[in-house]
């Protein structure tokens, strides 16, 4: 059984031996299929290695249709940030990394699993694979990708400086976890079930481009195997680890790293392609048996480069690690360039390759084809896709280079722009918006992550007759509406419970089509106002026609939710926010910790203000993070968002007006460390600005928590020995006063200083409200804390909604006596003093 080497390809690749001087000008059709690219991207790495491609009509036509179906239908391509920041520049590794769909298909190599990786800031992927889908699979292959990476990883540490960003998948769980907390490896674990962005949209993307990289290598590979009566499929692992090799040459190319003659030895052929091995007399290769003395040599598959050496298949399915092979021109490129005049264009029908997927299943006695059919001859009559490329939208309409299209950015809404380029061969098409120019894929136009083709003309649900006439033609709400000019209609909020409320719209054209879409729009514009024309600060942006810094606009997202108290419904909330999760830390901005408020604290406060015989308040912030300046970004350059569509107000030129930010807003990750560090500096009394009072109250911010604060009164002062305890969730401030005029004088500076709702009434006379999921409810000597939105969630997906509860949370045979209460008033004592001890110790704070 013969192992494929780790997906390893240095940046300074010994030379290897036996491979003649790379002439100025190469053969196109071998120079692509070594490198798999559509012939846009050839042509550039062409020019970037000074190198003049021969041929290139001849064979172009026929390769761009092997390539495309290698990849029908296309895998979705996320463009990655262009490499802003010097690894070894950065404070904090940060690597990327998924698991492609779940087992594949045992290789004959016995291996099942494939995994990217990538370190955030660098365009490199790589790829391990392996036996099983566990947890220490996973970790050899991070310990692989670290050595091939150059990233140096200790077993043992307190901290590396490493962040590793998975879905949270088993594979990253048990094993792995555990020695990623032996080496100090932070793990980050986002959302698998939700639509993808951040890290994991990046980790998925890199998924599919590995994916489309190695069906294109499988087309190209299909004849030659199937020559030597060998499935290319049963090779995958081989194939996912050059197709990596491939990309991460095809980018040092781009980037003038790689020189031709470095290009030449990594690939010196396609996958798949003939080359002859040499075996010496004595030489490893030899078997044992053979009693031949004389040298020999036979034909084997490029199977990739590992260690400085050529990794060949033989017929008989021997995989030779070694340097004497002599490779000859493609054999593509033979028949791609031969007399075709005589030979009867053929029909592509049983050429495709099945798509790589977890369900595929390849028997060593099937899927060997002829290779006849793996190869589409060429035919003089297909016309030449450059002189008037198209492509078909969603309806089936033609679209021609110059037309004017409607792309979709999920969450976001349609964005118009003009076709600027087609490349059908690549299944690709540039459009020009106002922010710039963007690739998308021609014939997906499912859901994803990035962008996906919309209509010619959008569908878009017909907007709820209570607001048409606030709405323009264009499905914008009208400017003299958003900004307040124009008074609505008031109507009863609807009395909706948990359990009978509609669905929440997720954009702007929902919320005006829904069924409460007089309330959608009344929130939205009482949300706009206090961006454009606040009462107590500047505001939050400033128009601008000028596109947003960085490689990818910042959009706006409007978020739609039911507010309940119970199960009643309290209001509507409509709330702008900033959908910027492609952004790079030391790229588009420099810091986003922030402080966590877990629910354990939250809980020991409660039983700290219990004991103590606290009162409870809670106030929070309006439109928090715009109390707050927007920290600037490493580059100097302003942060503008685009608005969404249903939002958008134009000049009279017919220019999009965009927002340039002067406040934080919910969404940017700089957003939420100005203001738990603006929060922290008022109730410190630090680092005051002009005009801003001080905090009547000398606060001390916990060590071990620091978004708990407590007052420590001198001795001779009038509240000496009296507790007033602030909590910090965000926008959410919970406080707990020993004296109602404690409470009196907080919120008296607290409101002067921010726009605040809450916190004149004691929570204890109030009915019970929720926070962070747990229900309190207060009544005399007794605090009861309580999830029951979360139990009917948990008991409505298992279907147990009309289970009978439990008599008793307790486990089976346990018992409690009165007997086991303390007797006396000393012992007494001493529990309340434990107790008190118990809660409070990890807040670092001791009873008085």
């Amino acid at each position: 059984m013969n192992t494929p080497p780790s997906d390893s390809i240095s940046d300074n690749e010994h030379v290897l031996a036996g491979v003649p001087e790379v002439p100025h000008e190469l053969n196109y059709a071998d120079f692509r299929q070594r490198l798999g690219t559509t012939h846009r991207h050839t042509m550039e790495l062409a020019k970037a290695l000074n190198v003049k491609l021969s041929s290139v009509d001849k064979a172009r036509a026929q390769l761009d249709i092997v390539m495309r179906v290698a990849n029908q239908p296309a895998t979705r391509m996320q463009p990655l940030p262009a490499d802003s920041i010097p690894l070894d520049a950065q404070p904090h590794t940060r690597v990327v990394t998924d698991t492609i769909g779940s087992t594949f298909p045992q290789s004959l190599a016995g291996n099942s699993t494939i995994v990217t990786w990538q370190i955030i800031g660098s365009k490199d992927i790589y790829v391990t694979v392996g036996r099983d889908h566990s947890a220490n699979s996973s970790w050899q292959g991070f310990r692989t990708f670290a050595r091939d990476a150059g990233l140096l990883v200790h077993d043992n540490c307190v901290s590396q400086g490493i962040t590793i960003f998975s879905d949270g998948g088993s594979e990253y769980k048990g094993d792995f976890a555990t020695a990623c907390a032996h080496a100090g490896i932070t793990q980050s674990i986002s959302t698998p079930h939700k639509s993808s962005s951040g890290q994991q949209g990046r980790a998925e993307s890199n998924n599919g481009v590995v994916q489309r990289q190695m069906r294109v290598n499988f087309q190209l590979a299909a004849p030659h195997f199937a020559s030597f009566k060998l499935n290319v499929l049963e090779y995958w692992d081989f194939t996912a680890l050059h197709s990596a090799r491939q990309l991460r040459l095809a980018h040092k190319m781009s980037a003038g790293v790689a020189n031709r003659q470095q290009s030449h030895r990594a690939l010196p052929t396609h996958f798949g392609g003939i080359g002859t091995v040499h075996h010496p007399r004595g030489g490893p290769e030899r078997s044992k048996q053979h009693k031949q003395l004389a040298e020999r040599a036979e034909p084997c598959l490029f199977l990739g480069t590992a260690d400085g050496k050529y990794l060949m298949l033989s017929k008989t399915g021997k995989v030779f690690h070694t340097m004497d092979v002599i490779f000859y021109p493609s054999a593509h490129a033979d028949v791609l360039q031969s007399d075709t005049s005589t030979t009867p264009p053929a029909t592509h029908t049983n050429g495709t390759l099945p798509s790589i997927s977890t369900s595929t299943t390849v028997s060593p006695t099937t899927g060997v084809r002829d290779p006849s059919h793996a190869l589409v001859p060429l035919d003089d009559g297909i016309e030449d896709a450059s002189t008037d490329p198209t492509f078909l939208d969603a309806d089936g309409a033609a679209v021609h280079v110059g037309d004017s299209v409607n792309v979709e950015w999920v969450d976001v809404g349609d964005v118009a722009g003009v076709v600027t380029a087609i490349d059908v061969e690549g299944n690709m098409f540039e459009a020009t918006y106002d922010d710039g120019t963007w690739e998308h894929e021609l014939d997906d136009f499912g859901p994803h992550t990035h962008l996906a083709l919309a209509t010619r003309v959008p569908t878009t649900a017909a907007v709820h007759p209570s607001v048409a006439q606030y709405v323009s033609t264009r499905g914008d709400i009208l400017p003299d509406v958003l900004h307040g000019r124009t008074q609505l209609p008031d109507v009863a909020i609807p009395k909706y419970t948990r359990a009978n409320a509609p669905k929440e719209p997720g954009t702007v054209a929902q919320a005006l089509a829904h069924e409460d879409a007089i309330h959608w729009l009344k929130q939205m514009v009482i949300e706009f106002q206090g961006h454009v024309n606040p009462d107590d600060r500047g505001p939050t942006f400033e128009y601008t026609t000028d596109a947003s810094a960085g490689d990818r606009p910042i959009f706006t997202k409007w978020v739609f939710v039911y507010k309940f108290i119970g199960d009643v419904l309290d209001k509507l909330k409509a709330r702008m926010v900033a959908a910027a999760w492609g952004q790079t830390q030391f790229v588009d901005y420099i810091e986003s910790y922030t402080g966590t408020a877990p629910v354990s604290d939250l809980r020991d406060l409660e039983c700290i203000a219990l004991l103590l015989d606290l009162d409870a308040f809670e106030s929070d912030l309006k439109m928090a993070y715009c109390h707050v300046a927007l920290p600037p970004r490493p580059d100097g350059k302003p942060t503008v968002l685009t608005p969404a569509k249903g939002t958008r107000e134009f000049t009279d030129e017919g220019a999009l007006k965009r927002y340039n930010l002067n406040q934080a807003i919910y969404g940017l990750p700089t957003s939420g460390y100005a203001l738990a560090r603006e929060l922290t500096n008022r109730l410190l009394n630090r680092k005051l600005k002009p005009g801003q009072t001080r905090c009547p109250f000398p606060m001390k911010q916990c060590v071990t928590q620091p978004v708990i604060f407590i007052a420590e009164f001198p001795r001779d002062h009038k509240f000496a020995r009296e507790y007033f305890i602030v909590w910090v969730h965000v926008d959410n401030v919970r406080s707990y006063p020993s004296l109602p005029c404690l409470q009196e004088l907080f919120m008296d500076w607290f409101s002067s200083q921010y726009t605040v709702t809450g916190g004149r009434v004691s929570l204890r006379s109030q009915p019970p409200q929720a926070c962070l999921g747990m229900e309190i409810a207060y009544s005399p000597g007794v605090v009861t804390l309580s999830m029951p939105a979360f139990i009917r969630k948990l008991l409505s997906e298992y279907g147990m909604q009309d289970c009978n509860p439990a008599l008793t949370p307790l486990v089976p045979g346990t018992s409690l006596s009165a007997a086991d209460a303390p007797t006396t008033d000393a012992d007494r004592d001493l529990l309340r003093i434990e107790s008190t001890k118990c809660t409070s110790v990890s807040l670092r704070h001791m009873p008085k």
